[in-house]
């Protein structure tokens, strides 16, 4: 009864551990082909006031970074982004803030 009883604890923890590693696989998306090593696709945007399109940043490194004004993780994150910035642009990198708030005025608040 003693062996049993190891044999399972073991599965069990063999079990748990395919799990765990499973969802820590990179291609693993909740069900979704993954993206990586794909293009981004084109699309129209305002960069620093003026309009422009994502292809204008051909040759950079772009981290894209969704938020919005409302969202206390995303206000959080601004210093740190900012300092990302700073490192960046000497390496001909560009954070690129998408955000999804439609009120301008929360956008030009943005952070507070």
């Amino acid at each position: 009864m003693r062996i049993l009883r190891k044999i399972a604890a073991w599965g069990v923890l063999a079990a748990a551990l395919g799990v765990v590693l499973l969802f820590a696989m990179p291609s693993y998306r909740q069900g979704e082909a993954s993206i990586a090593g794909t293009t981004a696709r084109d699309f129209p945007m305002e960069i620093a006031g003026k309009p422009g399109h994502l292809t204008d940043l051909k040759g950079k490194v772009v981290v894209l970074n969704f938020y919005a004004t409302w969202c206390q993780p995303c206000i959080e994150e601004t210093p740190g982004l900012n300092k990302l910035q700073n490192y960046i642009n000497s390496r001909n990198g560009v954070i690129l803030g998408v955000a999804a708030d439609e009120d301008p005025t929360a956008l030009r608040e943005f952070p507070p």
